[in-house]
């Protein structure tokens, strides 16, 4: 005799096909709500700074190209530890932070 399954969710005993892990009361959503808050969360926090990043650039910015000194980006909030990548100049001696919407 088979022990009998139980919902991974709300662990009521499940009937149905020999695969079956949820019972029919919305627990498969929530399970899979659960299980997955950890990695939206992480990614909706790093697009929300992405995207305030380039609000600021695009301020300091509106013709395309434009020097600033790191410490007005920085006094405006931007943060160097989230943007898309970097492109150095010719000359090595400046760099560019560059962002874009992901």
């Amino acid at each position: 005799m088979e022990a009998q399954k139980k919902c991974l969710e709300c662990e009521r005993s499940v009937f149905g096909r020999a695969n079956k892990k949820f019972c029919p009361y919305g627990c498969r959503n929530a399970y899979n709500n659960k299980n997955k808050t950890a990695a939206t969360n992480y990614i909706r926090n790093v697009n929300n700074l992405v995207a305030k990043n380039r609000q600021i650039l695009l301020a300091f910015n509106p013709s395309g190209k434009a020097k600033k000194h790191r410490d007005q980006l920085l006094k405006k909030g931007l943060d160097l530890e989230n943007f898309t990548h970097i492109y150095a100049t010719k000359t090595e001696t400046n760099t560019d932070f560059v962002t874009t919407m992901l």
